[in-house]
């Protein structure tokens, strides 16, 4: 199935990891999956635009969401400043296999039921102490947006009174 845009949520440069996911990314576009991609991260989204473009991605189909320092700005930033506007409904996700479970969880929440996602996870290549560091780093992160996500209408409820 054709998807309006590929979303490629930033990360790490260390251990190949974001250029994993930009390959990753490169390897759907060249499916026709879609035309269009947005790459994510205040710091990262420059340098992912410029490695896609050195790939042969034409800059026209390079949106860049440079507001977001995390997976749920990555989110809610894509949703607000491009998914919106153009109303796409059909988005494929693009992170590493260990960060998969926590973005799911964050898109879930912040698209809702009216969107059609995707996930695909790029692979990692670490040994396997590194790789025990990333899932308890990522089972602590998930931890906290969790209780975050599922207690935000409490939070905004309180602040409305």
């Amino acid at each position: 199935m054709k998807f309006d845009v590929l979303i490629v949520l930033g990360g790490p440069s260390e251990y190949g990891i974001l250029n994993s996911r930009l390959d990753k990314c490169l390897e759907l576009f060249n499916k026709k999956d879609s035309s269009n991609i947005i790459v994510t991260g205040h710091s990262e989204s420059k340098i992912m635009k410029d490695y896609l473009e050195k790939n042969d991605v034409p800059a026209k189909s390079i949106f860049t969401e440079n507001h977001s320092t995390d997976t749920f700005g990555n989110a809610f930033f894509s949703k607000l400043l491009f998914i919106l506007p153009k109303k796409w409904k059909a988005l494929t996700i693009v992170t590493s296999e260990y960060h998969v479970k926590r973005a799911k969880f964050i898109f879930k929440k912040i698209f809702g039921k009216n969107y059609k996602l995707k996930f695909f996870s790029a692979k990692t290549n670490v040994d396997p102490i590194t790789w025990e560091e990333l899932i308890v780093r990522e089972n602590l992160a998930f931890a906290a947006d969790e209780l975050l996500l599922n207690n935000l209408h409490l939070i905004l409820m309180k602040e409305q009174k």
